[in-house]
This record gives structure tokens, C-alpha cells and sequence, in this order.
């Protein structure tokens, strides 16, 4: 977890990954990202590049379906709702907490959904699915 500013603008994201790159990213991995401006801007795109990390550079616009990050901001979502955090730090404390402790079991099966979701996807020709 890597805290955020309030504005994240392309120098900013490039700052984060800055930071990120080296814990997470191996040159085996495919990197992805959203469409935010941040994210698709000439700047970074240029970093990514100069870092050599793999983007995924085709996946779909509209994609929650196949995006996994999503089940796991659901999980950590109802996980924080159990507390009431009175600052921004207690807050981040918690959000921090939560997501390490979200189990590893958790995230496996939602890695191994992957083909099941590409495949109501394809059979609902890119439309949403009951993932």
C-alpha cells in the first residue's frame, strides 16, 4: 500500500511507482493500469517505458468483470466499514491493516476466477457478467 495525494496528477503517479516498481514489479510480470489521465499520459508512458515494465497495453476500457482489484476494494471496503477511524492517519492505519490481513487464500481464488470471467465475457460479448 502506497498512500496517495489528494490530486494525483502524472508526476505524482510516476512518484508512486517510483516507489513501487522496485517492491512489486519483476521483468516476468505484465503491469496494468486503468484509463486515468495519470495513468495513459505521454510522461508516463515515457517512464514506464525507460523502466522496461511490461504494460498491458489491450485490455479493455470498461473491464471490471475481468479486474480483480475490484473484488479486493469490495473486500477492504466492508473490512474498514467495521471501524470508526476519527483522523486521516487512524484512517490510513486501518486501511493498512485490513488489506494485509486480507487472506492469501482470498486472493488466490479470485486469481484462479480468471478463466471463468473471461469466458462469461466472451459469451456475453464484452457486456457485463454476473461477475
Amino acid at each position: 500500500m502506497i498512500k496517495c495525494p489528494p490530486r494525483l496528477g502524472s508526476q505524482e503517479y510516476q512518484q508512486i511507482l517510483e516507489q513501487g516498481i522496485p517492491l512489486l514489479y519483476t521483468p516476468q510480470m505484465v503491469f496494468m493500469q486503468d484509463g486515468a489521465p495519470c495513468h495513459r499520459s505521454h510522461s508516463t508512458m515515457g517512464y514506464l517505458d525507460k523502466k522496461k515494465v511490461c504494460l498491458l497495453s489491450d485490455w479493455p476500457a470498461q473491464s471490471p468483470d475481468m479486474n480483480i482489484i475490484e473484488n479486493m476494494w469490495a473486500e477492504l471496503k466492508k473490512k474498514i466499514a467495521k471501524h470508526t477511524p476519527i483522523s486521516k492517519n487512524e484512517l490510513w492505519d486501518v486501511v493498512q491493516r485490513e488489506w494485509y490481513a486480507i487472506p492469501d487464500d482470498y486472493v488466490r481464488t479470485l486469481y484462479q476466477s480468471l478463466p471463468r470471467r473471461l469466458h462469461h465475457v466472451l459469451m456475453n460479448k464484452g457486456l457485463h457478467s454476473k461477475y
